[in-house]
């Protein structure tokens, strides 16, 4: 098992990014490090300007500062070209590595080795990372442009190994005492990527706890609902009920005869909000720019899981009636 850990930097310590890379390269539970600008599952902001052709308007484009490392740390796989690489000088000059949705949205072909025009500046496109989710996975890629500054950035990312919590716990002693050693007079700060949420997450966390919630107190109001509204129902029914019996009626027979009037609306009510309940869910999912589409097997197993309870709810309590001596039912005419 492998986990992402993140250390935030300050001007006083992102000098010294290579030297803390060092010592961790020392740990045997590292697998590789890196710094960057940004976590790599929130890239957001950048700007608005002129990039890539000449004629073209102004676009966004967000910028991100990477070391040599990150490609291997992250796991990140290039569509053409290459990465940064310490064997070539000129990478640290004039070169840049853009993610597949600037290309795509440029239009160029074979774009490894062309020319682009970035802050009034030409580079010359090294390679193309492949599109990976740099923003909660609810909001759409973004063209993304990765600059080289290996001089150190406001995170470092740390891939380790680790199996257990008893071995994440002594990888991060380890990391602790690596960092002590550098920075004896800065606090050391440590988290794990996945643990990170962002505003946008979090409504959409907050989202799925409401309509969960909800969806399960309807449920039990309607189940109270159909107690009540079947018992008032079967009282109204004691006479007949005991007549039918008396005369030879079994009880799942009345069972039957009580619980048909409610599937039939049940039915009419699954057709009313059924409907409803597509339009607002189809309504939700726009939202969010990477989404499924609601299929008829949804509404399917909404109805059949529906029925079944009703029918269940209706049939507890008609079974309850339908067990009833007669003879109580009829000892009041």
């Amino acid at each position: 098992l492998a986990c992402m850990a993140v250390v935030t930097a300050d001007d006083a310590t992102r000098v010294k990014a290579d030297a803390f890379k060092t010592e961790l390269d020392k740990i045997p539970a590292v697998i590789s490090s890196t710094n960057t600008s940004h976590l790599p599952v929130l890239i957001a902001g950048g700007y608005y300007q002129e990039w890539g052709k000449p004629e073209k308007e102004e676009s966004y484009l967000c910028e991100t500062k990477v070391d040599f490392d990150y490609l291997n740390t992250l796991d990140l796989n290039m569509a053409s070209g290459r990465f940064y690489s310490t064997e070539y000088a000129s990478d640290s000059i004039d070169a840049v590595v853009v993610n597949e949705m600037a290309i795509r949205q440029l239009d160029i072909d074979q774009p490894v080795g062309k020319k682009f025009l970035y802050r009034g500046e030409y580079y010359n496109i090294i390679g193309i990372i492949k599109d990976f989710h740099h923003l909660p996975l609810g909001l759409q890629i973004t063209p993304l442009l990765f600059k080289l500054n290996p001089g150190g950035n406001d995170f470092i990312l740390i891939h380790i190994r680790s199996g257990n919590r008893q071995d994440q716990s002594r990888i991060i002693e380890q990391i602790t005492e690596a960092w002590t050693n550098l920075f004896p007079e800065y606090p050391f700060e440590l988290n794990f990527l996945e643990d990170y949420k962002f505003p946008q997450e979090r409504v959409f966390i907050s989202a799925r706890k409401l309509i969960f919630f909800f969806t399960v107190l309807s449920i039990l109001i309607s189940c109270m609902g159909l107690i009540g509204l079947s018992n008032y129902m079967a009282e109204r029914r004691v006479k007949e009920i005991g007549i039918r019996k008396t005369m030879g009626s079994s009880s799942l027979r009345i069972i039957r005869l009580l619980s048909n009037e409610y599937f039939l609306l049940l039915v009419i009510s699954n057709i009313l909000a059924l409907p409803a309940g597509y339009l607002l869910m189809n309504k939700f999912l726009q939202v969010f720019s990477y989404r499924i589409n609601i299929g008829i097997w949804s509404f399917l197993v909404v109805f059949i899981s529906v029925s079944m309870l009703a029918i269940l709810t209706v049939s507890l309590q008609s079974y309850r009636i339908a067990h009833r001596n007669p003879a109580e039912a009829l000892r009041y005419e």
